[in-house]
């Protein structure tokens, strides 16, 4: 049971989604956004459909929560001009970035609803799991709607990329994993972790 400020993450394709929102709805759920992870390589399609490249990620909260951490994913720059430059009543110049403002550019944006990012595919980060999730894609929803000391709750956790984001940030974390076999690999995986922020602190 979340708590009334709790808040979740649910990475799905439709039609499925829709049962999703509509259980979640009926159980107290609110949504709040999209978040879609666009891939490098296709799959999941037949010889009459679009080449499948992205993931659809649902943002679900409580009606207390209150915690959304938008400064703490913000983003490189992208576009170009002054486009990104906005109003701001406590600024004694008209606009941001214009000349004479208070407000001084540091490249960096809010974070966009669409995130590219190559999956696991043949890299270094794989640990074999058909969906296992680049830490890349997971690592700001966790500092998006968490504190540090906050407990983060994967009930599927697979090889435990939602834990290692959430050890690697301050937060408390609790998986849970049907298959042994991938609960002893995000065992490992978070021991080597562990082991190697020992090994900084030894240095």
């Amino acid at each position: 049971m979340a708590k009334p400020t709790g808040q979740m993450w649910i990475f799905g394709r439709m039609p499925w989604l829709v049962d999703v929102y509509l259980s979640a709805v009926q159980h107290g759920w609110i949504f709040v956004q999209e978040r879609v992870w666009e891939k490098q390589n296709a799959g999941g399609c037949t010889v009459n459909e679009l080449r499948k490249v992205h993931e659809n990620i649902w943002h679900f909260k409580r009606k207390g929560a209150r915690t959304f951490n938008v400064d703490a994913i913000r983003e490189p720059k992208t576009s170009q001009g002054d486009k990104s430059v906005r109003r701001r009543r406590a600024c004694t110049t008209q606009f941001l970035g214009t000349n004479n403002s208070c407000y001084v550019d540091d490249g960096m944006r809010k974070a966009k609803s669409v995130i590219h990012c190559n999956n696991l595919h043949m890299s270094s980060e794989s640990l074999g799991h058909s969906t296992q999730k680049p830490l890349a894609v997971v690592e700001p929803l966790v500092l998006y709607s968490s504190n540090k000391g906050d407990l983060v709750l994967d009930p599927f956790c697979g090889t435990g990329t939602t834990l290692v984001a959430s050890a690697n940030n301050g937060r408390e974390y609790v998986g849970v994993e049907q298959d042994a076999g991938w609960t002893g690999k995000s065992e490992v995986r978070l021991a080597e972790l562990e082991q190697g922020k020992r090994g900084l602190f030894d240095e």
